[in-house]
């Protein structure tokens, strides 16, 4: 009877353990498939607003499987369950950083949208007042004063525009530094981001505007405002070249169209305010009787300037009883220390090639050639007359004295 017993129980505690097993086992998946999707739902999440849902998702499937504890740390051995939602929580934070640098970019990126929006309808004023006044220019050459006060006024919008593109420049710029790490994050995310009213299009607009209604053939303006237009120029390309990398992965969508659009512009702009600027230059240059061979850089304005002052030191250096060369060279000095030194040099980024060494060899040739031509003094001649007087008298005494013998 025992026996008989004992096999009975064995029969029914044989079912009931397999059967336990088998749930242990389908709760182990659950619990795996529930991080996994978990998991996949934590890195697709769009908005910093979730995060908080989300954590309280993570406590709640924690509190389910936790009261099982042992049984998961054996089967997720060598984890366990804490580092399994540990992991979760990790993820969640590095979503939820992730985003919110996401999110203060597109507030950034709102907000320069929106000082653009406003500078570009300044910059259109501006344009339209310029426009205004060169009609006027046009017609009132007879009234000399109006002509003339019309002339300051279109040169001061011309500086008002340069200055406002520099402004918005250097904006962009700060803009642009304080988020290079959130777009380094962006090339790696690749986000899809509203490219609609975004600086790239802006930057076209504004290059386009400026060769379009630049004319460098006006005889309004002078050298100066040629340098100040070709530093503004040689400052927006570096700008660009900076940014450009950035604004294209933000903006750009892969459409190379715009990105080419402004190269070809910007190239216009760099060959017709050079081309123009070192010919004023040189015909600036030509009206102060200094006659300098062609330049068309930097370097070679240097080397021309420098060419023309020691050919002409070669020339004048024997004329030592002549005030030709010294004021020569006098007038070269004050060109060189007043007007290139004091307001041409101000667009250094112009005159950037080699600038302190080629300054400084112009200096010595200067002061070489005004100390070599620096006339005589008048009471040195008076001097030196006497005396020649005074010895040929001295001679003339002596050999009388010895006829007189």
């Amino acid at each position: 009877m025992k026996n008989i017993i004992s096999i009975l129980l064995l029969i029914i505690t044989i079912p009931l353990s397999v059967l336990s097993q088998k749930s242990d086992f389908d709760m182990v998946e659950d619990f795996k498939s529930d991080i996994q999707n978990l998991s996949y739902k934590i890195e697709n999440i769009i908005s910093s607003s979730q995060i908080n849902t989300f954590h309280m998702e993570i406590e709640k499937t924690k509190k389910i499987y936790g009261k099982n504890k042992l049984m998961f740390d054996r089967a997720l051995y060598p984890q366990n369950i804490e580092q399994t939602f540990t992991q979760l929580e990790l993820s969640l934070l590095a979503v939820e950083n992730r985003l919110v640098l996401i999110e203060h970019q597109r507030e950034q990126l709102v907000s320069m949208r929106n000082r653009t929006a406003s500078m570009k309808l300044e910059i259109n004023r501006l344009y339209t007042i310029t426009d205004t006044l060169k009609r006027k220019l046009s017609s009132a050459k007879k009234e000399v004063n109006t002509y003339v006060n019309e002339l300051k006024g279109y040169n001061d919008l011309l500086i008002q525009r340069d200055s406002l593109v520099i402004r918005i420049i250097d904006s962009m710029l700060i803009s642009y530094d304080k988020t290079v790490s959130i777009i380094s994050d962006l090339k790696l995310k690749k986000p899809k981001l509203l490219n609609s009213d975004s600086p790239l299009e802006w930057i076209y607009t504004v290059l386009t505007q400026i060769n379009a209604t630049t004319d460098y053939n006006s005889s309004f303006l002078t050298v100066e405002d040629y340098l100040r237009m070709h530093s503004l120029q040689i400052r927006f390309n570096h700008a660009w070249k900076k940014m450009q990398a950035g604004l294209i992965t933000v903006y750009g969508l892969n459409d190379d169209y715009l990105q080419l659009s402004i190269e070809h512009e910007l190239k216009i702009w760099d060959d017709r305010s050079q081309k123009y600027m070192w010919s004023n230059i040189h015909k600036y240059l030509t009206n102060q009787d200094m006659i300098l061979s062609t330049f068309s850089d930097a370097d070679s304005f240097f080397e021309s300037l420098e060419n023309y002052i020691q050919e002409s030191h070669r020339l004048t250096k024997q004329e030592f009883l002549s005030k030709k060369g010294y004021i020569q060279s006098k007038k070269v000095a004050d060109f060189w220390n007043s007007t290139f030194k004091n307001e041409w040099l101000l667009y250094s980024n112009v005159f950037y090639s080699g600038e302190t060494q080629n300054i400084e060899r112009i200096d010595k040739s200067l002061s070489y050639w005004e100390n070599d031509t620096q006339p005589i003094h008048p009471m040195f001649v008076s001097i030196l007359s006497l005396a020649l007087v005074s010895i040929t008298g001295f001679i003339f005494l002596m050999i009388k004295t010895k006829e007189k013998r």
